[in-house]
């Protein structure tokens, strides 16, 4: 796949949106990338306790990500994208709510099942 700056034809220029779409594709993942590995560096020793203290957080983490992508969403400008973008970032958020909320509940049944 050529570099937007190296076409040299008109046929070229035409694949420009869908090759910056895969650029997008290819930064997100890498991103998602080195979030997800600072992230297994930090938790072993972070100061958040045990058990309900550790599911409240990573949902709270859940739900303002959640956040912060609906807002940008609506930030960037979209040509191609369907109507129903904002889905997967509302349930994702809503999913960090309820599992906020039923942060003890969860934290005993993970206790009870590392505990047999």
């Amino acid at each position: 796949m050529p570099l937007p700056w190296e076409s040299q034809s008109l046929a070229a220029l035409a694949y420009m949106p869908e090759q910056l779409v895969w650029y997008r594709i290819v930064v997100l993942f890498m991103a998602a990338n080195a979030v997800r590995s600072t992230i297994d560096r930090a938790w072993p020793s972070s100061r958040v306790g045990l058990g309900a203290d550790r599911i409240r957080q990573a949902a709270r983490s859940a739900a303002v990500a959640s956040a912060a992508v609906l807002v940008l969403q609506q930030a960037a400008t979209r040509t191609h994208d369907g109507p129903l973008v904002w889905v997967l970032p509302l349930v994702s958020g809503i999913g960090g709510i309820c599992a906020a909320l039923a942060a003890d509940p969860i934290a005993r049944a993970w206790k009870a099942k590392r505990g047999r």
